[in-house]
């Protein structure tokens, strides 16, 4: 699946080279807020509509209305909202839960950029979102040639983004949101807790309200974990803290549990890069720590190994997987 941050380098390239992009992803994930951000960030004039709510005449196509032109001829004229012919960037939501009335009024709109045969003078680009096509929803399946018309389909990954976060609720607040996401909750909790419901766990936190009402399931979630992030956030080492003082880090895990198991619980998160940055520290874990790491985290070994013979060569990686194999007592087979 395509990460937060290519998508938006994706559509921002295809808003400006007037490419039509179709985003498909499970619902809470951002999809919307993205394709908005996009419009913002590059100064584009948007005409967001929800498909599943959309009138084709009233909002598109236009009504019939009787017009006298410079002849005196009597004619008709489609009026509608103005708002279409001033944007530059269409966005439609919800696209698969359109009735298919809807769908055939946006068919000219996706490929020429008009309606009626009359162009839409600034429109640049066409960009829709949609649930995938599953039981789970109450959606509808695609014309193909409906889908032939978008340049770009693009499936959004569901986890949360962690700048989104720290720019919704700041540093302190949406790093701990994000880091209890990321590193205390199982794959089966992290399922459950989609962005949209961790956005709502930090709303409520923010005015003083139980997070426990934002999911009604008797799944067990460690929000007591959460409100410890939170309050001791401030002391609480970050990433960025690791990558900037790796062999500093590397000597303090070998006598300090606390950064340590931080350490740890920061290490499965990282990209594959920052963990051949920190390969230092990892080697310095407690032997405990690193068993764990290989039983819970299989692949935090092999990635680093991986990224450490891309920036170096062959040998480094070895080196390094001989040393943790020695560390942890594990034969080499």
């Amino acid at each position: 699946m395509t990460t937060h941050s290519q998508i938006l380098e994706i559509l921002s390239v295809a808003a400006k080279k007037g490419l039509n992009v179709l985003l498909q992803g499970p619902h809470g994930v951002g999809k919307t807020a993205l394709m908005i951000g996009v419009a913002d960030n590059l100064g584009l004039k948007l005409k967001y509509y929800s498909t599943s709510t959309l009138d084709p005449f009233t909002d598109l196509v236009g009504l019939p209305v009787p017009h006298n032109n410079t002849h005196g001829e009597h004619t008709i004229r489609f009026h509608r909202p103005d708002d279409i012919n001033q944007a530059e960037l269409v966005f439609f939501d919800e696209f698969n839960r359109a009735q298919p009335k809807v769908l055939n009024a946006v068919f000219e709109m996706i490929q020429f950029k008009s309606i009626n045969g009359e162009p839409l003078p600034k429109l640049k680009a066409v960009f829709a979102a949609c649930n995938p096509a599953s039981e789970e929803y109450n959606v509808t399946d695609l014309d193909p040639a409906l889908l032939d018309r978008f340049h770009i389909h693009m499936t959004f990954a569901p986890g949360p983004d962690r700048e989104w976060f720290i720019n919704r609720f700041g540093q302190n607040f949406g790093s701990a949101l994000y880091d209890w996401w990321a590193a205390d909750l199982k794959k089966e909790q992290q399922n459950l807790i989609s962005p949209r419901k961790l956005e709502h766990i930090g709303i409520l936190l923010e005015q003083g309200l139980d997070p426990k009402q934002v999911i009604n399931t008797l799944h067990n979630l460690p929000f007591s974990q959460l409100h410890a992030r939170i309050k001791d956030r401030n002391g609480v080492l970050d990433i960025k803290e690791f990558l900037a003082d790796p062999k500093g880090f590397a000597a303090k895990v070998e006598y300090d549990m606390n950064v340590a198991i931080r350490f740890a619980h920061l290490l499965p998160i990282m990209k594959p890069a920052d963990m051949c940055k920190v390969r230092d520290i990892t080697l310095s874990l407690p032997t405990e720590l690193i068993t764990t790491l290989q039983k819970d985290c299989p692949f935090v070994i092999k990635r680093t190994c991986d990224a450490i013979k891309r920036a170096y060569n062959e040998g480094e990686a070895e080196a390094f997987r001989e040393l943790i194999m020695e560390k942890t007592r594990v034969v080499k087979a």
